[in-house]
C-alpha cells in the first residue's frame, strides 16, 4: 500500500501545553535578557522560582535564611574554583570559560536575592544602602587603599 498515509495520532494536551509554555518562556527570557538588570528584577526573580518550586524548596522566610546563605557561599566557592583554575586572561578572553564564569557569578545574584527576600529587604534598602556605603568609602579611604 504505498502512498497510503496513515493520520498522525492526536498529539497529548499536556504534551502541547508544556511545548506552548516552554515557547511562551523562552521568548519572555529572551526579551528580558535585553534590558539591564535591577535589585528589584532579581528580588522578583527570587520570588518566581520559589512559588516555581514550592514544596520542594525552602520558604523565603527568615528560618531559611542560614540555608539559603550556605547556597550563596557554595556558589562563590564555584566563582572561586573558576578563577583558581584558569588564567585570569582566560575568565576576559576564552568565551566558554568566561559564560561558566558569568553563570557562576549569576548563581551568586540569585541566592544573595534569597537571603534578602528571607529577611524581606526592599530593592530601595539595598539601593540606598549601597550608596551611602559608596559615598562613605570615597569620603574616608583607608591607608592600604590610598595609590601611590
Amino acid at each position: 500500500m504505498t502512498g497510503v498515509r496513515f493520520p498522525l495520532p492526536a498529539p497529548d494536551v499536556t504534551e502541547v501545553n508544556i511545548n506552548v509554555y516552554k515557547v511562551t518562556r523562552n521568548l519572555h527570557i529572551r526579551t528580558m535578557a535585553k534590558k539591564i538588570l535591577t535589585i528589584k528584577d532579581t528580588l522578583d526573580g527570587s520570588v518566581k522560582q520559589h512559588e516555581f518550586y514550592k514544596g520542594k524548596w525552602k520558604p523565603l522566610v527568615k528560618e531559611s535564611a542560614i540555608d539559603k546563605t550556605l547556597w550563596l557561599v557554595g556558589e562563590f566557592g564555584e566563582v572561586i574554583d573558576i578563577i583558581k583554575k584558569n588564567h585570569l586572561e582566560d575568565i576576559s578572553n576564552d568565551e566558554e570559560i568566561r559564560k561558566e564564569f558569568v553563570r557562576e557569578v549569576v548563581d551568586c545574584y540569585m541566592h544573595l536575592a534569597d537571603v534578602l527576600n528571607c529577611f524581606d529587604i526592599s530593592p530601595e534598602e539595598v539601593s540606598k544602602t549601597y550608596f551611602d556605603k559608596l559615598d562613605f568609602n570615597l569620603k574616608n579611604p583607608r591607608k592600604y587603599w590610598r595609590k601611590k
